[in-house]
């Protein structure tokens, strides 16, 4: 007869892994009002079944700013759902004096871990 036994106390199940963020390069600079478009993607080490990211971006900048995630608007510093991978952002600057815009795009996942983006351009008339 063979006895086995296992104690749970001792039990550590991974549930959250290290992920980075890429993001396309943004041009130096872009003209008010126009669009600018960037790829972002998830890397992770692994992904289970109940891996999810959220993202949330906020524009640092005093001047207004649109921002959208695979073509829907995405309001300042509110969260929203992003897959690991075929994402794209959308910038568009709709101050006309202002000269520069500096914004972070957070992605979280469903453990609360994040990476934060920090991205910037400049504006031109």
């Amino acid at each position: 007869m063979l006895l086995t036994g296992c104690s749970t106390e001792s039990l550590n199940i991974q549930t959250s892994f290290p992920f980075t963020v890429t993001t396309q390069r943004l041009p130096p600079s872009i003209k008010v009002g126009s669009r600018t478009a960037f790829d972002v993607g998830i890397v992770t080490e692994r992904t289970t079944s109940t891996t999810a990211y959220t993202a949330r971006w906020r524009n640092l900048s005093a001047a207004p700013a649109r921002f959208l995630l695979n073509g829907a608007p995405v309001t300042d510093n509110q969260p929203v759902s992003i897959p690991l991978q075929g994402n794209t952002a959308v910038f568009v600057p709709l101050d006309t004096n202002a000269t520069s815009y500096q914004f972070e795009l957070n992605i979280i996942d469903q453990t609360g871990a994040s990476q934060t983006v920090p991205l910037s351009l400049q504006t031109i008339k």
